[in-house]
């Protein structure tokens, strides 16, 4: 049995970037449950400085023992917190498939659940992803911004995409459909990379052991494209790793970042080394960033 809970968090300073500063930090709090099934933000109705923040949590029974706890960790994480008020829904199924729609990229690309019937035209690439506790159902900025730069590339059956911090897999599946030679999926949790192997089966593909890892990947193989929804910290300690990993002419894209975290994260790629990238396209939606980068000419000289 499954529940569905509303978290109302009133704030005390409104900012821009509350959503992701909340959000974030509740999915740290509760990452390791084994009875989560998702978090997601709530309807901010383009009110970009919240008063209020809603937070939806899909559990499995036996969660709401842990909800006092939750709300004390929440409180003592954040001074911004002043009260938090808990919903919770009687009849989840119904209620969650009322409430979670499909959704559509362009005219390219259509994402829905297992419980979905796509209407749209033949050419549209369909993806089926049910909401699950990895992250990536296609609803978030950071993944649509970084499905936006996978619809206008151009694979053929010699390309490589690796994608790092796979989350529900919907970056890899869509390169997959789109005709993508080989595709990886690495990421440190092992029930993300669970979910990610069965929702690549559910897409029609069927690949062997070695496609995904949750361990850090070797140096020996080289990907045409990187991509990495996975946050500030995480990328700032992977930029050799990207660099010996990135062919000379690949695309690394990198999202989960905050327009604030923009200098920080690019300060970091660009430094003055031989393991040093460039800029070639950035995209923003709401707060959050994508940014696409290339390998600095200087760098894919010869090291003396």
């Amino acid at each position: 049995m499954l529940k569905n809970f509303q978290l109302k968090i009133s704030i005390s300073q409104k900012s821009e970037y509350v959503e992701g500063i909340i959000l974030e930090m509740i999915h740290n709090l509760l990452c390791n449950n084994p009875q989560l099934i998702s978090i997601s933000a709530g309807d901010f109705e383009g009110n970009l400085s919240p008063e209020v923040v809603t937070i939806e949590i899909i559990t499995r029974d036996g969660f709401s023992e842990n909800l006092a706890e939750l709300l004390k960790k929440i409180k003592l994480s954040t001074k911004i917190v002043k009260t938090i008020e808990i919903l919770e829904s009687a009849d989840w199924v119904k209620e969650y498939q009322q409430f979670y729609k499909p959704i559509t990229i362009g005219e390219k690309l259509w994402i829905g659940a297992s419980w979905h019937k796509p209407e749209v035209n033949k050419d549209c690439i369909r993806i089926f992803i049910d909401p699950s506790q990895a992250f990536g159902t296609g609803h978030h900025e950071t993944t649509q911004l970084c499905l936006k730069s996978l619809l206008g590339k151009s694979f053929n059956n010699s390309d490589s995409l690796l994608d790092f911090g796979c989350g529900s897999g919907i970056l890899g599946i869509y390169a997959l459909k789109a005709n993508c030679k080989s595709v990886d999926f690495v990421d440190c949790d092992e029930k993300a990379l669970s979910i990610a192997k069965d929702n690549v089966i559910r897409n029609g593909f069927y690949l062997s052991k070695e496609h995904f890892s949750s361990k850090m990947v070797t140096r020996t193989k080289t990907y045409k494209f990187i991509y990495a929804n996975i946050g500030l910290n995480t990328l700032k300690e992977l930029v050799f790793l990207f660099f010996d990993l990135l062919e000379p002419q690949g695309s690394l894209v990198l999202s989960g970042l905050l327009k604030s975290q923009k200098k920080e994260i690019f300060d970091k790629y660009s430094g003055k080394n031989f393991f040093s990238f460039t800029k070639v396209n950035e995209t923003e939606q709401n707060n959050w960033i994508c940014m696409e980068l290339k390998k600095n000419r200087e760098s894919l000289c010869p090291r003396v």
